[in-house]
């Protein structure tokens, strides 16, 4: 709970304003779904336009008074979601393993439900074998040389939804430099100076959802 929900709930209370009251007085004509928008409000789970242009209105307090406790709320929002993005880069630096990206014609996957059914973002991704990094130079070319055959020929050259595989860029480290990766056209040869374009690695992952459920796990099983 952040400050602004504290604040709410500790001025409802001292001035004795019914949740009913004061969704009321915030402006919802429907009571009910006016309440059901108040409690994501209180678990800071959704901020209505609404609930936030009439909240000194409703709660009868100053403007002056309110908007210091929404910076303060804003402050420790921005504290959270930097906390969150530093765990969630420690999980993905655990995680990490040395991988082949392949490009393709669209970045953006077109129909994105077929992208979600069949987890065509992950096919993108072609891990490279865990003893790659101790290789020699002559057999990491072979190692990587045999990968790119064997997915150019899995999946016909083409990404489902992505279109044809263009080149592959090879990530060795999680904290590596951008600038520092190298690009492979199709037959496995090092591309000599490649489009910047083709050094940038998009991870991301397209989901179903049906009725805010994320359905996209049955198609995957299913397929």
């Amino acid at each position: 709970m952040y400050s602004i929900q504290k604040y709410v709930k500790s001025k409802m209370k001292e001035k004795g304003i019914k949740k009913s009251v004061f969704v009321k007085r915030a402006g919802y004509s429907n009571i009910s779904r006016g309440c059901k928008r108040f409690d994501s409000f209180m678990k800071g789970e959704s901020y209505p336009d609404i609930i936030m242009k009439n909240l000194a209105a409703s709660l009868e307090v100053p403007e002056k008074e309110l908007n210091e406790v929404i910076a303060k709320s804003k402050m420790e929002m921005q504290r959270d979601i930097e906390r969150s993005r530093a765990k969630q880069n420690d999980i993905d630096r655990r995680n990490f393993s040395p991988c082949l990206y392949c490009h393709t014609e669209r970045r953006i996957p077109s129909p994105i439900f077929v992208c979600a059914i069949l987890g065509a973002d992950r096919m993108k991704k072609i891990k490279l074998p865990k003893y790659f990094l101790i290789l020699s130079d002559e057999e990491r070319d072979a190692e990587r040389r045999e990968l790119i055959k064997e997915t150019m020929m899995r999946y016909e050259g083409i990404i489902p939804s992505f279109g044809s595989i263009l080149c592959f860029t090879e990530r060795l480290s999680f904290d590596d430099e951008e600038d520092d990766r190298r690009v492979y056209n199709l037959n496995g040869d090092l591309i000599e100076n490649p489009p910047s374009e083709f050094k940038k690695i998009y991870e991301g992952k397209a989901t179903l959802e049906y009725r805010g459920r994320d359905i996209t796990k049955f198609f995957n099983n299913y397929f």
